[in-house]
Formats: structure tokens, sequence, C-alpha cells
């Protein structure tokens, strides 16, 4: 299940005053790859090179990588293949 993360998204309002909203919903490596319907290590291995776009919280050994769930929804709807 997707869990909330605050991510900060930046945006001018008319006054030119930069204002901040919180939002962003992500899902770790295997809610990924199960939504996905992958394997874990083929997310790791072809994600990046797919066009899915990783996020890393932390550093070292203990971050986290996680992926925005509506850029994996968006990444979906890129990957539909027309014919007939």
């Amino acid at each position: 299940m997707p869990f909330e993360v605050p991510c900060a998204v930046a945006d001018r309002d008319d006054g030119g005053d930069l204002r901040v909203a919180v939002t962003g919903r992500f899902m770790n490596v295997k809610e990924t790859a199960a939504y996905l319907g992958v394997s874990v290590s083929w997310l790791y291995k072809n994600a990046a090179r797919s066009g899915l776009v990783m996020y890393r919280f932390g550093v070292g050994v203990n971050s986290k990588i996680r992926f925005n769930v509506s850029e994996v929804e968006s990444w979906v709807k890129q990957q539909r293949v027309m014919g007939g």
C-alpha cells in the first residue's frame, strides 16, 4: 500500500511569492514491482533506462528507494502499445 511522504512542490502565486504545497505518495521497491507485475531485480536493473524515476531518501546503507505513485501511473500509460 502506498504511503504519504511530504514532498515540497514549489509554485508562484499572483504576487510573485513562492508558495510550497506538500504532496506526494510513494511506493517502495517491492510495492512498485508488485504493482507493475515485474520482479524486484528487474526493477532495480531496468527502472532508470526504462524511464522510471527512483527517489532516494537518506544516505548510505540506510537509504530507501521509493517511486512516486503518480509518476509510475503515468509511465504505465506511456507503455501502451497501439495495434490491431
